[in-house]
């Protein structure tokens, strides 16, 4: 293949062939880069079923984009950095640009960064609200506290509001939901979906069994379905499913419109309510703190699962794990 016009960077958490990194792909003139580290693995201390998820994730969207004829620079696990990685592909592919959705982390921002000092980094589309906006209301406020911002958000776009007021009445049910359960515990627990790995998954569970031989547990068994297009129900069945024992115990009248479960407090042994197409959204109430601010304050993201290719339900949930691939 000759000098790419466009590389295309996507990170692990960013396996979605509808980003804006793919605005204008041409399978003829541009290449896709991706990458699997070991510092993104080891940046904290992970459990080994986390590490795997993410590269079996990864290796799935890449055979899905080559498997759409597109060209992909991947580099497999290996002891370097994403920034040594990517500046040593543009080296030797020697593109006319490189672009990036804006990461989930500083870190790895300034790392890309430094790398490819005129790399461009285009917004993230999973996001209701932009880094220039949210640094806009973070300006001159002595605490980033997510619980205020996630007001303001519902405020402004009218999600789970109603005639300007919360639905359900309230913004959060917190305290409601730290209700325990008593001495006898939640009762009986369904076992939760299982999906068994295919090739891919199977490799990669080997190969985090012996590369992070350190890190916490064991990566097996890896339940969660990789591929949502071979045959298992993915993400979205997966957060439509909840234990059986968790039941609403006020708040119904924003469950029988179509609202979330996850705004009513739950309670055992109550008729299980329908939960709505587009899936949960959740509300946060962490504190930004530190150069974090722009990736946990933003927080109302879209299709936040590494394996979840662009489902696009309204989440409210900060992006607070490190290492993105």
């Amino acid at each position: 293949m000759r000098e790419p016009r466009n590389l295309v960077v996507v990170l692990g958490d960013q396996l979605d062939a509808a980003s804006s990194a793919f605005d204008g792909f041409d399978p003829e003139r541009d290449r896709v880069f991706m990458a699997e580290v070991s510092a993104e693995g080891e940046q904290v201390w992970s459990h080994k079923a986390r590490i795997a998820l993410f590269l079996s994730a990864m290796r799935h969207f890449r055979d899905d984009l080559r498997a759409r004829g597109r060209d992909v620079a991947y580099v497999e696990l290996c002891e370097s950095t994403l920034g040594t990685e990517l500046a040593r592909a543009v080296e030797r592919l020697r593109p006319e640009r490189v672009v990036v959705v804006e990461p989930g982390e500083w870190r790895v921002r300034e790392e890309l960064l430094r790398a490819v000092p005129g790399l461009e980094i285009l917004p993230d589309r999973h996001f209701l609200c932009p880094t220039e906006e949210f640094r806009a209301w973070a300006k001159g406020r002595e605490q980033l506290r997510m619980e205020l911002f996630y007001r303001e958000m519902r405020k402004k776009t009218g999600i789970l509001m109603e005639g300007g007021l919360p639905a359900g009445g309230a913004f959060n049910f917190d305290a409601s939901n730290r209700e325990s359960f008593g001495v006898r515990g939640p009762g009986p627990v369904r076992a939760p979906l299982a999906f068994p790995p295919d090739a891919t998954t199977r490799e990669v569970l080997d190969l985090v069994g012996r590369r992070f031989a350190i890190a916490p547990r064991e990566p097996r068994p890896l339940r969660l379905a990789g591929d949502p297009r071979g045959g298992a129900p993915g993400p979205r069945r997966l957060r439509r499913a909840p234990p059986p024992h968790l039941r609403p115990l006020r708040g119904r009248d924003v469950v029988r419109r179509g609202l979330p479960l996850p705004l009513a407090p739950l309670r055992r042994d109550e008729p299980e309510a329908p939960r709505p197409a587009g899936g949960p959204a959740r509300g946060g109430g962490g504190v930004a703190d530190g150069r974090g601010a722009d990736r946990v304050g933003r927080g109302v993201r879209a299709g936040a699962w590494p394996t979840s290719w662009a489902r696009r339900s309204i989440s409210a949930t900060p992006t607070t794990s490190s290492g993105s691939w």
